[in-house]
Order: C-alpha cells, then sequence, then structure tokens
C-alpha cells in the first residue's frame, strides 16, 4: 500500500485511478526496492501514454494484484521471459486507457534503449529494467495491447510461504 499512497501523491487529476487489491495477503520473495522499481516504470509508461489521450477520451489508469493458480503452463501469450508451469503466483495488473502499443513495436519493449517515445523523450530503459528484476524473481510478463485501445501488463511472480 505504501507504493500506492505515492502514487495517489502524483496522479494527475484528470486521471480516473482504480485499484483492485486482493484482501489476502499476497506474498513473494523479492526485494523492496526492485518491486518499486517494476511499480515506477509501469505506470511512468502508462502515464505518458494517458498524457497522448485525445480530450475526448477517458483517462483511465488500473492497478490490480491478485493470486492466481495456473492449471497448466502459461507460454502462448508471454512476450518475454520464459514458460510458468502450473503452481501458485501473484499477479500484478496495470492497465491503462492509452494510445496502446503496435503490434511492429511489442517485440522489442524489453530491450534496452528501446523506445516508441520521440529521441529525447526517455531513455529506452524503463521496460527493460522491468523486465530485468520480472526474470531475477523467476517471473513472467503478459502484454496485451492494440493501438488506440490501451495496454495491460501481467506481472506473474511464484507465491511464497515465508512470511
Amino acid at each position: 500500500t505504501k507504493y500506492l499512497d505515492v502514487l495517489a501523491t502524483v496522479m494527475p487529476e484528470d486521471i480516473q485511478f482504480d485499484v483492485d487489491i486482493a484482501e489476502h495477503e499476497v506474498l513473494v520473495l523479492a526485494d523492496s526496492m526492485e518491486l518499486w522499481h517494476v511499480f515506477e516504470h509501469l505506470c511512468q509508461n502508462s502515464l505518458q501514454a494517458l498524457e497522448n489521450n485525445p480530450p475526448e477520451h477517458k483517462k483511465i489508469l488500473s492497478l490490480g494484484l491478485h493470486q492466481v493458480t495456473l492449471d497448466k503452463p502459461l507460454s502462448s501469450v508471454v512476450v518475454m521471459t520464459h514458460e510458468l508451469l502450473p503452481g501458485r503466483y501473484s499477479v500484478l495488473t496495470l492497465t491503462d486507457s492509452g494510445e496502446g502499443i503496435s503490434d511492429k513495436d511489442q517485440p522489442h519493449i524489453f530491450e534496452p534503449f528501446f523506445s516508441t517515445k520521440e529521441t529525447g523523450s526517455g531513455s529506452g530503459l524503463g521496460l527493460s529494467v522491468v523486465a530485468g528484476v520480472v526474470e531475477r524473481m523467476q517471473g513472467a510478463i503478459q502484454l496485451s495491447s492494440q493501438e488506440g485501445e490501451g495496454a495491460t501488463f501481467r506481472i506473474y511472480w511464484p507465491l511464497t510461504s515465508v512470511g
């Protein structure tokens, strides 16, 4: 929740911010600073995508955190990292109603220095940092996006029972 408190203080007033967090504890074995970097970079990308919305297009940013149990491997829809084996995972979901990511750009968005922004408008490192953290934590990222329809990132991390 501390991440949500920080985000709430910097959220532009014209953005509808929806939060759906599991009532039960979701525990992952992770460094809190690395989790912050994932959260920060995903939110920055979404907020930048929302900046480009035309005035008549509602700006929505949704964040969710839940547990899921995979009965079979999740591989066909994972954009990067590795196949997720059956088991229990936490899923961080971030959805925006921004400009979306083109089909030609989607395979490259986790590459270092790749950017869809104009030259000088970003380093192209944000999503590569996210990918590195997720990979170190033995997780995976799933992306769903269409141009003009926004984007949804789902990050899967193995759950732990260590408290």
